[in-house]
């Protein structure tokens, strides 16, 4: 009896609880929307100067560090004549470009909002020259020997290959017309070097770095070696040359050219900036650098009217 009345009271208990009412869920929590911003790869352009082989090294080189520094993608584009990179950051091409120093003078007269972002610096020097040089075995002695000989030019868009030692021969006093036998544009520096070294080219012009030793034809160690080029005969150096520079296309957002001038400016300290300075730049930092800068470059392309 007693069992059945405890079977009663808890089927008594269990009835409510089979029939009571959910508890209300607890309202949906919208999930946070993440926004994730991917910034337009940079767009790089570069000159073969030195040839397509050092520009496609150049250009895995800079990729590389830019993208693990700047954490975005990085494009590279090289440019076989310098005119040709002058136009592409003119046009918005690219965003930055490394500049010989006629190469920006060209770049702005088609786009003046371009922007200088940082400068080179070799061996504490802000300024390297052009030559005139030719083999240690010609007989060449000064400008007037060099007369009657076939010469060999970089392109017209060079200012150490071209524009600044042709200069240098106006000053001189030479008549341009007629003076050399046969005057050649052979693209870049490399191909003048093998040019003089192999004897199809009587006279070369290349740039020179001036450190306080004797010049010789740094534009031809790369091509020939260092033995070699310290063998070749310097015959004419040209006024000083601004070192080339980095500059940014027209409309570049000011934080973005503040951020890539800062970085520029700061490379020198850790072994991998080193490296990238010293393979890619051929140089030692980078420094500021202003519109200013790049005068004696203007005026010497307006007296060539260039």
């Amino acid at each position: 009896m007693r069992r059945s009345m405890l079977m009663l009271s808890l089927l008594s208990l269990a009835v409510p609880m089979a029939h009571a009412a959910p508890a209300p869920a607890s309202p949906a929590v919208p999930a946070a929307r993440v926004t994730v911003v991917t910034r337009p790869a940079l767009r790089v352009g570069l000159s073969a100067y030195a040839g397509e082989l050092r520009a496609a090294a150049d250009a895995a080189n800079l990729k590389g560090f830019l993208e693990a520094r700047l954490g975005r993608d990085v494009v590279i584009k090289t440019y076989d004549a310098k005119d040709a990179l002058s136009v592409a950051l003119a046009d918005g091409e690219v965003d930055i470009a490394w500049l010989q120093p006629l190469s920006y003078v060209m770049a702005e007269r088609l786009e003046k909002g371009i922007r200088p972002l940082a400068k080179v610096e070799r061996k504490g020097m802000p300024f390297y020259r052009g030559v005139l040089f030719t083999r240690a075995d010609k007989a060449v002695a000064g400008v007037e020997g060099l007369r009657g000989l076939s010469m060999a030019w970089t392109e017209k868009g060079s200012a150490a290959g071209f524009l600044f030692p042709r200069a240098a021969l106006l000053r001189s006093g030479v008549q341009l017309a007629g003076f050399f036998r046969s005057e050649r544009m052979m693209g870049d520096h490399a191909a003048v070097c093998r040019a003089v070294a192999s004897g199809e080219a009587d006279v070369g012009a290349t740039y020179a770095d001036e450190r306080g030793k004797a010049l010789q034809a740094d534009g031809c160690v790369q091509a020939l070696g260092a033995e070699a080029a310290a063998q070749l005969k310097i015959v004419l150096k040209s006024a000083a040359i601004p070192n080339d520079l980095v500059a940014a296309r027209a409309g570049m957002d000011a934080a973005e050219a503040a951020e890539l001038s800062k970085l520029l400016l700061s490379l020198g300290k850790a072994a991998d900036e080193k490296t990238l300075l010293e393979q890619v730049f051929h140089a030692d930092r980078f420094v500021e650098v202003g519109p200013d800068d790049f005068e004696p470059v203007r005026f010497a392309a307006a007296g060539m009217s260039l």
